[in-house]
């Protein structure tokens, strides 16, 4: 039988709302039912597709089904249309995806503006490569999980596999638990769906009795995480205990090395930000400025170049003027650097409107010494004479 065939029977014996998770669609779209079907192959491999199911809205609430997403379990490539990832900014509204329907009686409400953000045609299959991320090796971008299994897997070599949609993961993870080790059906068979994943399943593979371990624990287990279980286990093998602390300080260094990575892709997407939306109006000033980069005593003045020079100096001076004052300068506000000895040690801020000096900070938004306040003064006056020249 065909997937239409399946869902036509399973919804005659179980009614339209027995799927345990009903989908919420975009708009005015009502529930929406996803179910998965399995095509089998030659070389025991399979195809799994995505369903969705819905009542028309017109008269007769005519059943209408549809296939949205299709993968090959020996590929690391999917065919995916009309489905959308849902990202709130609440808390309370976790990513999942929605579903345009509009074969049931007029166009999804706000389709359009999802198609523009998301650049999507409707009807349209678009080929797409699995990402995995890095720290936890599952699918980067959210993928369909199917409510209900209409047929099994019994023609493939994942006959015993035990993929349970409960598990809360998309079969394209499961299928990369699976080829870590086939004994990710115990997990599964034994709903430790906490334990499911990459980490753990590689344990599971290196360490045969931790199985026999898990099977006598397996009530406790629901309820550990991964590196609880494997802690667990460690009190009862002292040999794995050495292998349980290497792994705990790989993967605190494995996060710590993603976290400094994050941390200067921010940085850099802000400083991009920045010099997008600011050098322009910072570059005109320092062209009127520049006259006033000279020597005061022991301080050298600087006006700031770009965007990138303030980010700079906030860094170094331990204070705001590079992500807060960045956006005003040359529109609000003069922002001046005075280095001594090729160093950062005082910045001053000179109102734009009434050229007056406004502040004279040192590292860590301190108040500036007197000699730096005088030194300050004297920039400003400057500062004065050059602009109403």
């Amino acid at each position: 039988m065909n997937a239409k065939e399946l869902i036509r029977r399973y919804e005659s014996d179980h009614g339209c709302d027995a799927t345990p998770y009903p989908h919420i669609g975009l708009g005015r779209q009502k529930s929406i039912r996803l179910y998965g079907f399995i095509k089998p192959l030659k070389n025991g491999e399979a195809v799994f597709e995505a369903w969705i199911a819905g009542n028309s809205r017109r008269k007769g609430r005519k059943l209408m089904m549809k296939c949205v997403y299709r993968m090959r379990t020996d590929s690391e490539t999917y065919s995916i249309r009309d489905t959308f990832e849902y990202m709130s900014w609440s808390n309370m509204v976790h990513p999942h995806l929605v579903y345009d329907f509009h074969e049931n009686g007029g166009p999804t409400a706000d389709y359009a503006r999802v198609q523009r953000i998301q650049g999507q045609e409707q009807n349209k299959w678009y080929r797409v490569k699995v990402i995995r991320a890095e720290e936890n090796g599952f699918c980067e971008r959210l993928l369909p999980k199917p409510d209900v299994i209409l047929n099994g897997w019994d023609d493939t070599k994942y006959k015993y596999w035990a993929y349970d949609p409960a598990c809360g993961l998309c079969v394209a993870d499961y299928i990369a638990l699976y080829r870590i080790t086939p004994k990710v059906e115990l997990l599964s068979k034994a709903g430790l769906f906490r334990l499911l994943t990459p980490d753990l399943c590689g344990f599971l593979e290196r360490n045969p009795r931790f199985g026999k371990f898990l099977a006598r624990h397996i009530e406790e287990a629901k309820n550990w995480s991964p590196y609880t279980a494997k802690r667990m286990y460690a009190k009862t093998d002292p040999v794995c205990a050495e292998q349980v602390r290497r792994d705990r300080r790989e993967a605190e260094e494995r996060r710590m090395i993603r976290a400094i990575e994050a941390e200067r892709r921010r940085a850099r997407k802000e400083r991009n930000e920045y010099k997008r939306k600011y050098d322009a109006a910072i570059r005109d000033l320092y062209n009127r400025l520049k006259d006033v980069c000279t020597e005061f005593g022991a301080y050298e003045v600087i006006v700031p170049k770009t965007s990138a020079d303030m980010l700079d100096e906030g860094a170094a001076m331990h204070n705001c003027i590079g992500k807060h004052y960045a956006s005003r300068q040359g529109k609000d506000d003069i922002c001046i650097f005075l280095h001594k000895g090729g160093k950062p040690c005082v910045d001053i801020r000179i109102s734009l409107k009434t050229l007056k000096l406004v502040e004279c900070r040192g590292v860590c938004n301190k108040d500036a010494d007197k000699m730096a306040w005088e030194v300050a003064r004297q920039v400003a006056e400057a500062v004065r004479l050059r602009l109403a020249a």
